[in-house]
């Protein structure tokens, strides 16, 4: 049986929600469950301080704020590859960037780009 932390890490790494599926799932409720663990309070906790960090140092060392991480990463992309990303792609790197570990699919939104 998948086991609630496996869950957790699919949902968010996954670039397409729609394509995501479980095998024996838990019920729900064992996820929700896992919330209120000190092992899950301590991985939400140095996930938090690591995006803050990565936020700091991204400001500090390249002047970026909030949304500079995704335009220079389509920019850089799309010059690798010589050809514009598709408007899925975008969406999908938008998720990707927007989701910053184990808190974010089950207890808030999105932060903006």
């Amino acid at each position: 049986m998948l086991t609630p932390g496996l869950g957790f890490v699919a949902t968010t790494r996954t670039e397409y929600y729609e394509k995501l599926a479980f095998e024996n799932l838990p019920p729900y409720e064992d996820f929700l469950a896992i919330r209120t663990t000190a092992g899950f309070k301590d991985r939400e906790n140095f996930e938090r301080r690591a995006v803050e960090k990565h936020n700091q140092f991204c400001e500090a060392k390249a002047g970026w704020q909030l949304g500079d991480e995704l335009r220079r990463h389509k920019e850089e992309t799309e010059r690798r590859s010589g050809e514009a990303m598709a408007d899925s792609a975008v969406a999908a790197l938008t998720r990707m960037l927007s989701s910053t570990g184990v808190f974010l699919p089950y207890l808030r939104a999105p932060r903006p780009l």
